[in-house]
């Protein structure tokens, strides 16, 4: 296993250098560009199902375009652990200083029980420095579309089922990402929701190799990279409230 310490001097950089966005036959596709400096690239894909109402106009949306590059960043964090560089370098979009911020609060704390198993001890502006381009002005994106009903993602578990049976006889759609039989199942016993809508991550396979070369390892707040994908998935087939179980 290499060092916290050791890995940080090496690899100084962390870069979210791109995403890329595709529409074919009801599917919006992303792609994710990453690169730690000097060691390797990395790519996430993701699949989402859209909704008629937003077929149109799904790569000049500006508004689902900030939900797009805002689930990228959550996303960098199963790259970044390898080796925790100091700085991330945005190169894809502005931030300003507020959302500055609240980026790298998402990495320190969303990385807490990374950090305790790895046993590092490091402040929350010691860990990481995130840059990114202010040239643009970050501006508040209103959208006058009408939205209707709840969507659920279930996991398979109690949670989700409890959510769905308690908002019967409201219009229900489940969310499904990267579905399980158990989540399947889950789905099927409910007849009071509507057609469940899959949506489909993919890792790249070098975060695997990485870990079997002992760079560092752990867990990462997936439930910001579902909550952020979730939002997407509402908006794409414009469901008005999302109820996440926990």
């Amino acid at each position: 296993m290499h060092s916290f310490d050791e890995l940080r001097k090496e690899y100084s950089d962390f870069k979210f250098t791109r995403y890329e966005k595709s529409y074919e036959d009801g599917v919006l596709k992303v792609i994710y560009h990453y690169e730690i400096t000097g060691l390797e690239s990395f790519e996430t894909k993701w699949n989402f199902k859209v909704g008629d109402r937003k077929a149109a106009d799904v790569i000049d949306d500006a508004i689902l375009d900030r939900f797009i590059f805002s689930l990228g960043m959550a996303e960098a964090i199963s790259y970044y652990k390898c080796t925790c560089p100091k700085t991330i370098l945005v190169e894809c979009s502005a931030l300003d200083e507020w959302q500055v911020r609240w980026w790298r609060k998402l990495f320190y704390y969303g990385l807490g029980e990374f950090l305790y198993v790895n046993g590092i001890e490091v402040s929350e502006e010691d860990l990481v420095e995130i840059r990114a381009r202010k040239d643009e002005a970050v501006k508040v994106l209103k959208d006058e579309a009408a939205y209707d009903g709840i969507l659920v993602p279930v996991g398979g578990g109690k949670d989700s089922v409890v959510s769905l049976e308690t908002l019967k006889g409201e219009r229900i759609i489940p969310y499904l990402l990267n579905p399980l039989e158990a989540s399947k199942k889950c789905v099927e016993v409910c007849d009071h929701c509507e057609e469940p809508i899959e949506a489909k991550r993919v890792l790249d396979k070098k975060i695997i190799e990485m870990n079997q070369k002992g760079y560092l390892n752990g867990h990462i707040p997936f439930s910001a990279v579902l909550a952020f994908s979730t939002v997407i998935t509402a908006y794409l087939n414009g469901m008005k409230y999302i109820a996440l179980s926990n």
